[in-house]
């Protein structure tokens, strides 16, 4: 690492509380959000590492999703595929401990990691160290032409807004607070960028109808369901067969559609996020013309 100045005090300790941030699992996104807004003429060395933290509550929560998921095919699926076919329920039973304990250790085990970054990346922005999150640090400073040996030299701009942007899309993975994000980049975007105004607002009607949609569906359904169980006196046993049968085949076509349309609302934010990190100013189907009236 070249030798270079120790960050001021207030420098550091944005840095670190930015880092901090991640903590909150998804209410901390404001905060590197607006350090960047603060600092993006100010001091290069809090902008990159907020622009950093944004990064990694965003991308690194998407990953440690990814992980988890593959977790629960590798360990579980298998187990419960065994348990099922063995004759003997005390084999069962072990199969299904031992694989629990594994999948609960590899649980614990993302959680720490996770964690600990963060907490190292605050220590050694205190100490006026220039952390870098494995493999997002480097392409991170690459691409905002982060110098920390030079303090003058100010972060690529226009690539500083893209990494904002994309990020605001990237955030859709943490529901409901993934908002925070576009949110807080569009109230406090002091130079009223046209891109950055689009963008977030662009993110913020496309995570909402995700949003209500999925709620709005949830309690629709809930409170059909009540309905009908209000329909026999709270007695389930009471309900009509037919009445029972429809109501299972429609839990199942509503677990179908969230399997199926799920993964690609995500995907279709990623795919966003991923074409304005390559320079392009997407628009979503549909949505870009109401954010285009709304921007204007």
């Amino acid at each position: 690492m070249p030798e270079t100045a120790t960050p001021p005090t207030q420098a550091r300790i944005l840095a670190a509380i930015g880092h901090i941030s991640a903590l909150a699992m998804g209410l901390g996104l404001p905060l590197p959000v607006a350090f960047w807004h603060e600092n993006r003429e100010k001091s290069p060395y809090v902008a990159y590492h907020a622009l950093q933290s944004l990064g990694y509550q965003t991308l690194g929560f998407t990953i440690w999703m990814l992980v988890y998921l593959l977790a629960i095919i590798i360990l579980l699926l298998p187990v419960m595929v065994i348990s099922t076919n063995s004759p003997e329920n005390s084999k069962i039973g072990a199969i299904l401990g031992i694989g629990m304990a594994v999948f609960s250790l590899a649980l614990l085990g993302l959680f720490f990691i996770y964690f600990l970054l963060p907490i190292i990346a605050a220590v050694a922005c205190l100490l006026g160290k220039d952390f870098r999150y494995p493999i997002l640090g480097p392409r991170l400073a690459k691409y905002l032409d982060y110098d920390f040996s030079d303090p003058e030299k100010m972060l690529n701009d226009e690539h500083s807004e893209h990494w904002v942007a994309a990020m605001g899309h990237f955030a859709i993975i943490i529901m409901i607070w993934g908002m925070l994000a576009p949110l807080v980049a569009l109230l406090l975007d002091k130079r009223r960028s046209p891109f950055l105004k689009f963008q977030s607002i662009q993110a913020l009607i496309y995570q909402g109808i995700g949003t209500l949609g999925y709620f709005g569906f949830m309690f629709l359904y809930f409170f059909v369901f009540m309905g009908i169980l209000a329909s026999s006196g709270g007695q389930v046993e009471q309900l009509p067969t037919p009445v029972l049968i429809g109501f299972a085949f429609s839990m199942l076509c509503i677990m179908a559609i969230l399997l199926l349309v799920g993964p690609a609302y995500q995907i279709l934010a990623q795919w966003a996020a991923y074409r304005i990190l390559k320079g392009d100013n997407y628009h979503f189907p549909l949505v870009a013309k109401l954010a285009g009236k709304w921007t204007q």
